[in-house]
């Protein structure tokens, strides 16, 4: 049997363990990485989606200006449509910059490019076509017009009274109608009418003839501008909704991968403290029981562990705490020197023996120990293929909540953007119609009670609850009611301040959020026009309460005792309803199970009634900081 001096075991200990620290790390690194490029992505995401609105509405008011610059010659709707086209552009560019950080940015380039290509046609078509009506003339006195009416003037002695009339009248007829008829068409009648009404062909009918037809010719040129446009426009249109849909399926698709990816760096922390214990064993064995060696392997376990940011806890199989590290004894409140104490002495509602018994870990559970609610993984430590021990690695859940609440601020601005893209693509729809069939005045009155209502329904909401991520949801849940035929009121007395720091705003969110959607979906079956949701949320001085009421068809008496246990639901897919025995689903009878641990960590109370309404009523007390 080869023996090996302590100098080189320790050498080859010391290997192992730094090698492997290095591979950790490595692989820690590269998820963090991938963590922070996945935000900077929805960052860049969402600019396109604001970007892009910013486009089409520009677009829109261009065209607005332009149809009132066509019907009333005023030079200042002209200036309307520059400026309008200038920030359109520049908006363009600023989109531009931001596709060019993306990774995947071919795709986005090459559509923000037509896209600009388009409003750059556009700004050299209104120009021509300003230039030709200014040739035209914009009133009687100006242009073409003035001088085909000097003409007319100067022709009158020439022709009979009856004559002058009918030539007058064509003229006029078409000066007015000038963009809906054929304007070579247009000439051909009125050089008849004048060749058959003129004695003899005067200088001054000859001039007047050839200046309405340079007048047709500059008429046909504007149609024909218009016409050009019309199309950049409808380009412009066109890579605006293809940009917008691309950046909303790739913001969804890169939520989800953030998750995922959250999700691998809070288990690969597991993972770490995993490893370096089962390493520092391997290097004990490796290194014999040798005093010297033993003694700084302990020292570097004990360094290790020490940095590490999760609490972390280690028994044997009687429960003797064996490690606790410092942040450990930092979020339990306990002081040093804890190795050797029964853990049942130190954590009296400790779960590690179920786990040891069992054999079987538990992943990411809730406790609350003095006052303070943590998430911790238990996970049983195997030799030989006998349970020696236990390890429970955990964090403070205030922590976790830091990062769910800025998911959840994420999903509720990806919601609000969903929804507020389906309303506005309707809107336009209904705007296109209207200018299409030249109604620019309903155009504009739809316009303006369309920006009204949407005021009053913001300033509803951000009246009343000045917390940003209450009302944001609320907002949310509004704007999905009307599309699914829901009427959402909220209670006039509702008023709320801004929800103190020390309380989890992120579980305040999911327990109001998961009373809405079971409203929402109890009503359901309720008709068209009846379907009702409640929500009212008060700021007292000892407490937050809220609630939500529903005309649905109510809990049945038998379910009452039922209503909070996990996994109990009152909801039947189609299958069951039809006798199809199924699955039982992981995620059905959730929502108020977790609502009610939310609550309950909260120190609230949750309750409810039902009748010819069903009412579900939370208080949360505000407590102290």
């Amino acid at each position: 049997m080869l023996r090996f001096s302590v100098s080189v075991r320790l050498m080859v200990g010391y290997a192992i363990v730094m090698g492997s620290l290095i591979l950790i790390s490595i692989y820690n690194y590269r998820v963090f990485s991938e963590v922070l490029e996945g935000k900077e992505s929805i960052r860049n995401y969402n600019a396109i989606l604001l970007t892009s609105n910013l486009i089409e509405r520009e677009l829109l008011q261009a065209r607005l200006s332009e149809s009132n610059f066509l019907r009333s010659n005023n030079p200042h709707d002209a200036d309307k449509v520059r400026i309008h086209i200038q920030q359109l552009l520049e908006a363009g560019q600023n989109l531009l910059q931001t596709v060019k950080l993306l990774r995947e940015q071919q795709h986005y380039l090459d559509l923000v490019v037509a896209l600009v290509e388009g409003a750059e046609d556009y700004v050299l078509s209104f120009s021509e076509m300003e230039s030709s009506l200014l040739q035209r003339g914009l009133d009687e006195q100006s242009g073409m017009l003035g001088r085909l009416k000097e003409k007319q003037a100067s022709m009158q002695p020439q022709v009979s009274e009856l004559s002058f009339y009918q030539i007058r009248t064509l003229e006029q007829d078409y000066r007015f109608n000038y963009l809906n008829v054929d304007s070579p068409q247009y000439f051909q009648r009125m050089q008849a009418m004048v060749q058959s009404t003129a004695v003899r062909p005067f200088p001054e009918t000859l001039q007047y003839l050839e200046l309405f037809r340079e007048l047709t010719v500059v008429d046909q040129e504007i149609k024909d501008r218009l016409r050009s446009l019309q199309q950049a426009s409808n380009v412009i249109e066109l890579y605006v909704k293809a940009n917008l849909q691309s950046a909303q399926q790739t913001l969804d698709q890169q939520a989800v991968i953030d998750e995922r990816q959250v999700s691998q760096q809070n288990l690969s922390l597991i993972v770490l403290s995993l490893t370096l214990m089962v390493l520092g064993a391997i290097s004990l064995l490796f290194m014999g029981w040798e005093s010297l060696e033993l003694s700084k392997a302990f020292q570097e376990q004990s360094a290790i562990l020490e940095a590490i940011s999760d609490g972390l806890v280690a028994v044997n199989r009687e429960g003797i705490i064996k490690i606790i590290n410092r942040q450990a004894r930092s979020i339990l409140g306990l002081p040093d020197n804890q190795q050797g104490k029964d853990i049942r002495d130190v954590i009296p509602n400790t779960q590690l023996f179920q786990v040891m018994e069992s054999g079987e870990a538990e992943y990411r559970q809730e406790l609350k120990i003095n006052k303070v609610v943590i998430v911790t993984t238990r996970v049983p430590v195997q030799l030989g293929g006998k349970i020696v021990g236990g390890v429970a690695c955990f964090q403070k859940k205030s922590d976790l909540s830091h990062l769910a609440e800025q998911l959840t601020q994420v999903k509720l601005f990806i919601e609000a953007l969903r929804t507020h893209n389906h309303e506005f693509q309707n809107k336009l729809h209904t705007i296109q119609g209207m200018v299409q069939l030249g109604q620019y005045q309903e155009v504009i009155a739809y316009i303006q009670d369309q920006q009204n209502s949407h005021q009053l329904k913001v300033s509803l909401y951000m009246d009343r609850i000045q917390d940003a991520a209450v009302s944001s949801l609320l907002l949310g849940k509004f704007n999905r009611c009307n599309e699914l035929g829901i009427s959402m009121f909220l209670e006039e007395n509702s008023q709320l301040e801004v929800i103190p720091s020390h309380l989890d705003l992120h579980a305040i969110i999911s327990v109001l959020g998961n009373l809405i959607q079971n409203a929402m979906d109890a009503v359901e079956s309720q008709p068209l026009g009846e379907r009702k949701v409640k929500v009212m949320v008060r700021d007292n001085p000892q407490a937050i309460y809220f609630s939500v009421t529903d005309n649905g068809p109510g809990i049945p008496k038998i379910h009452s005792d039922k209503i909070f246990q996990k996994g109990f639901s009152t909801k039947t897919s189609a299958e069951e309803e039809l006798g199809i025995p199924m699955l039982p689903s992981e995620n059905m009878g959730l929502g108020l199970y977790i609502t009610k641990n939310h609550v309950e960590n909260l120190g609230g109370k949750i309750q409810f009634r039902t009748g010819e309404e069903t009412v579900f009523e939370v208080t949360l007390p505000k407590g102290d900081a």
